[in-house]
């Protein structure tokens, strides 16, 4: 869980400043975007259960045939 949330701060904080470089504001919200550690390492063990999930998943499907 905490991966994927990770994964929609970066998806929406980009968006952000893809809307926020058209305004005049001061200060925009990439400026301030950093990740931690934590952040980091649960977003790498999300892909890699990501993929294994989908490799088994053909697995599975070979099998079936």
């Amino acid at each position: 869980i905490h991966g994927l949330g990770t994964a929609l701060k970066i998806l929406f904080s980009s968006r952000l400043e893809d809307i926020s470089s058209s305004s005049t504001e001061i200060g925009h919200p990439s400026e301030d975007f950093r990740l931690t550690r934590s952040e980091i390492v649960a977003l790498f063990n999300a892909f890699g259960r990501l993929s294994t999930s989908i490799h088994k998943l053909e697995e599975f499907r070979k099998m079936m045939r």
